[in-house]
Formats: C-alpha cells, structure tokens, sequence
C-alpha cells in the first residue's frame, strides 16, 4: 500500500460517541508523543473517545505498515529520511484541516516538535502538545507483556491455520519453531536493549533529518529546542502515566485540558420527557 493511500486513511481506534470533552479558544488539535511503553497510543485513543470519536491519527502505526515492520514496538524501523519527512508533513496538514469542532488527535513520536514548527509559521493555528512519561521498569514490562501477548495470539492462529488445513505439518512444524525462539528471547534484558537501540537510531534519524534535534532528548521532560535563535519547549502537558490505568490517565489528561483553559465539560443531553397523555 502506498504512503499516499496510507494518510487517507482514518483510524478506528475511536469510535464515534458523545463527546464529553469540546476544545476551547482556538484549540483544533492533540498531540500525543513519549518513549515506547508509556501509553501514549491508550491515552490518544481515549482522549479521541472523549471528543466525541474525534479523528485519530497513529503515525507510528502508519510508519510500520509504510515500512513493512513486523517485529512489533521494539525494534528500530530502517526508513529512508524522506519517509519520516513525508509523515511530518501529513501531521501538519491534519492539524491545518482540523478545528475545534472537527478536531484531530495525532500519536506522532515527533508530534511535539512538528506541531511546535506549525505554529511558530502560523501564530493563528493552536494545538495542545501532550508528553506522556513512565518509568523505564514499568514501560519495558507493559513492552515485554504486550509482545508475549503478540505471540500467544500467533500460536492460536498458527494452530487454526493448522486445522482449518491452510497450512501443512511441515509449515506448522517450522512455525512454532520460530515462535518457540520468540518466545524465549522475550526476555527483560533483550527488550530493554532492543528498545534503547531503537531510541538512539529514531534520535540519529530525526536529527538527519532535522539538525537543530542534534543532542536532543524529545522525550526528556523540561527539554527545549533551539529555533530560530530562540529556545522552545516541546510540550504544554506532561501526563505520568506510571501509577495511573489507561482510564485514570485520559481523566487526568482531560482535567488538565479543563484547568488550563484548552477545553470544556460536555453535559450529557436529557432524554426528552414524555408527553403525558390526557
């Protein structure tokens, strides 16, 4: 499938629902970005819930399809530089064609620092950029159980494929094999490793891409990018989600979005009363 083909799509991690939360003064979009484990894909798609099933945009889920990666979050994502280029600009574009009342919320490793660029070129456009942080114990144990969930789902569908007679012993037999290996290399050492390597390649391909992201942490709360002479900050929200569940942590993420004047309460509509009848 084409990149092309790709950002046409709409995700449907946020089903249509009534809205609990309306964006306020201007605010047309949220952008979600934080190291891998933390959540940020739970929180975007309850956040887009809250908005009434507002238009969600998964950009790290889009690289993977673009890229062909089957080897789930851990793993770094070999991209030519134009691919990352490409995505950063459709980001840009989703929030130029969102508004407060058809708003976008945009899961986007960068989506701070691309979101930053957008408004600093037009002062009129206004997002809201979200970093979500966890502890290193924590993420790589959310890692570590979502892959072994990844595998035991691979075994029932290898064992399914296998009686509904899709595939042969021989397939069957070289297949489990190779879950077997994935099984046993699922260990917290290996994902810790196989995630920190991915990081440092993702901070070398951004700052290919991006020179002033030379040396930077986008994932360090407090950090700022040098633009234009001046020093910005990545991000309007931290959320820890590290003793929070994915409900908790979108509740708190709306509270926040109320408190600092991004977004107001939706009240449920009344049933209509029945007319009495005389």
């Amino acid at each position: 499938m084409a990149i092309s083909e790709l950002n046409l799509q709409r995700s449907e991690l946020a089903p249509k629902q009534e809205a609990t939360l309306r964006l306020i003064n201007g605010i047309r979009a949220i952008i979600i970005f934080g190291r891998v484990g933390v959540g940020q894909s739970n929180l975007g798609e309850n956040v887009a819930s809250c908005l009434g099933g507002a238009d969600l945009q998964d950009v790290g889920q889009k690289i993977r399809t673009a890229t062909g990666n089957t080897s789930g979050t851990t793993k770094f994502m070999p991209r030519e530089v134009s691919i990352d280029h490409d995505f950063d600009e459709d980001q840009k574009r989703w929030i130029r064609e969102a508004s407060s009342d058809t708003p976008v919320v945009i899961v986007a490793k960068l989506g701070g620092y691309n979101a930053l660029n957008l408004m600093l070129e037009d002062p009129l456009i206004k997002t809201v950029r979200v970093l979500v942080t966890c502890g290193r114990d924590e993420a790589m144990r959310r890692v570590r159980s979502r892959k072994l969930d990844e595998i035991d789902r691979d075994y029932k569908k290898l064992d399914t494929q296998l009686g509904l007679g899709e595939i042969d012993s021989d397939r069957y037999t070289e297949e489990l094999n190779e879950l077997f290996i994935r099984q046993a290399e699922a260990t917290p050492e290996r994902i810790l490793h196989e995630t920190q390597e991915r990081e440092r390649r993702d901070f070398e391909q951004w700052a290919n891409a991006y020179p002033e992201l030379a040396g930077i942490d986008v994932y360090n709360p407090g950090v700022h990018v040098l633009i234009s002479g001046e020093e910005q900050s990545l991000y309007d929200l931290t959320v820890s989600t590290a003793k929070r569940s994915k409900r908790e942590s979108a509740d708190y993420l709306a509270d926040k979005l109320v408190e600092n004047g991004f977004a107001e309460r939706v009240e449920a509509e009344k049933p209509a009363e029945p007319t009495p009848i005389i």
